[in-house]
């Protein structure tokens, strides 16, 4: 029996509903749960490589996650602790620490055991979204600066909640598919904005080989840049996100 009932909206239909404004084209989306780094002086999360301190300092970047995507955020579940890391969906690489990769992803936790992350690349940026996974600030709560992909993010939100008020209005009991329910558009997972680097910072993309598997290099002005293992072994799929990533059709 087929399953397509059950699954949820894919990345590219959250990135039309959430990141792309008029006029801006989408190139590519995926999902991802985890980077890990392949920087001089850091090690695979992040940490400046000193010795002992490398893994305190390490914890101690949590605390600076919730200067950027909010107080909201809890990370009791995502705590590394002595389990085994999960293998990376993405390697952030460049030369030195400090760099541009590193500086835009600095305040993102690297590994997450329950969220999804967002990676959109358009014809303006590439902007990275995080899932949210706990109720949403009270309305009374302080404002915080606006931005265009935070502005996405709340009509994520509102959408959301469109698909719940219609559940709880709608007379009879309907079938559901997962999160879907029969009779309702199926509404995008709750993000919020983390990361925007602007298109005039990317120099462009290419396959590359990370031990002998291929991935696509999204590289930055600057020399440093992402390497996208989310497609596996499959080169053809590699080479096609690359093109797309240059702007190919």
């Amino acid at each position: 029996m087929s399953t397509f009932m059950h699954r949820p909206l894919g990345p590219g239909a959250h990135a039309r509903a959430l990141v792309c404004s008029p006029g801006e084209s989408l190139l590519w989306a995926v999902f991802a749960r985890s980077h890990h780094y392949d920087i001089d002086g850091l090690d695979q999360l992040g940490a400046p490589v000193d010795g002992g301190r490398a893994r305190g300092l390490g914890r101690m970047r949590g605390s600076a996650t919730d200067d950027l995507i909010g107080d909201d955020n809890d990370d009791s579940d995502d705590a590394v602790g002595s389990d085994p890391l999960p293998p990376p969906d993405v390697i952030v690489c460049g030369p030195e620490a400090g760099c541009l990769a590193h500086e835009h992803l600095a305040k993102v936790r690297p590994v997450s055991r329950t969220r999804l992350r967002l990676w959109v690349l358009t014809s303006r940026r590439l902007a990275i979204l995080e899932q949210r996974v706990r109720a949403e600030v009270p309305a009374d709560a302080a404002p915080v600066r606006s931005s265009p992909l935070a502005r996405m993010s709340r009509l994520g939100r509102g959408l959301t909640r469109l698909g719940r008020t219609v559940t709880d209005t709608s007379p009879g009991t309907r079938a559901t598919f997962g999160d879907n329910v029969e009779g309702e558009p199926v509404a995008p997972k709750e993000f919020r904005p983390a990361v925007e680097i602007p298109h005039d910072a990317i120099a462009g993309g290419r396959v590359a080989t990370r031990r002998t598997t291929p991935c696509v290099r999204l590289s930055l002005v600057d020399g440093s840049g992402f390497d996208f293992l989310v497609l596996g072994d499959d080169g053809a799929a590699c080479a096609r996100m690359a093109a797309m990533t240059n702007g190919a059709p």
